[in-house]
């Protein structure tokens, strides 16, 4: 899963508006992040399989960013960051703290059984390979999540509901456009994604600010 990852950005931005949405984007895929730079040092390795439907990514071993227990460690680790380094509160660090462990869970969804609970467990419902259904499941989550920031929003909706149209639409790119070939260019693809993201949208919030002060002056 890539982009439906973003639904419980948009979530936890509905459950806690004051929360900066960019931040929630980075916490959403923090995992991912961890997973791109552990892969380029050799310490999580990944194979490529085009032979396999919606998804060549053949996960062998991702036991630091993949498996439930460093879920929970990574959820736990912003927490601890956000509240001691940055002073947030802890109801602010819990929600960031959840963006980062629906990682887990989201992924079980879509992942082949390569997924660890504990050494020698591993679990994944493999809708990867039902055809439509995945890209229609990541669909439907960054949409209902979009609905959510929609009508928690007291101001910025025409704005949210751009964003959620644009994720929509990068889902269905995601699947429909062929994925680059090679391991390094994975990499360098998610990567890209997973930080040009959030910078998007730390560009559309700071519209939105303008936009509201703007129509109070």
């Amino acid at each position: 899963m890539l982009i439906g990852h973003y639904s419980a950005a948009l979530a936890a931005k509905a459950a806690k508006p004051e929360l900066p949405l960019w931040q929630l984007f980075l916490a959403a895929q923090l995992v991912d992040i961890g997973w791109v730079i552990l892969c380029w040092q050799g310490f999580e390795i990944f194979n490529l399989d085009f032979n396999l439907l919606s998804n060549p990514l053949v996960l062998i071993h991702q036991p630091y960013t993949h498996s439930l227990l460093a879920a929970g460690i990574w959820a736990m680790g912003l927490a601890a960051v956000a509240v001691w380094l940055f002073r947030y509160s802890k109801a602010a660090a819990f929600i960031l703290a959840a963006v980062v462990a629906s990682h887990w869970p989201l992924d079980f969804l879509v992942h082949r059984p390569d997924l660890a609970i504990w050494p020698g467990v591993k679990v994944g419902l493999a809708l990867w390979d039902v055809n439509t259904l995945p890209m229609l499941l990541e669909m439907a989550l960054v949409a209902s999540a979009g609905l959510l920031l929609w009508r928690a929003s007291p101001f910025a909706k025409p704005w949210y509901v751009g964003l959620t149209l644009v994720l929509v639409a990068l889902v269905a790119s995601n699947y429909l456009i062929p994925p680059p070939q090679h391991k390094s260019a994975i990499l360098l693809t998610a990567m890209a994604v997973y930080l040009c993201a959030p910078l998007a949208v730390w560009w559309l919030e700071r519209r939105i600010h303008t936009t509201a002060s703007v129509q109070a002056s």
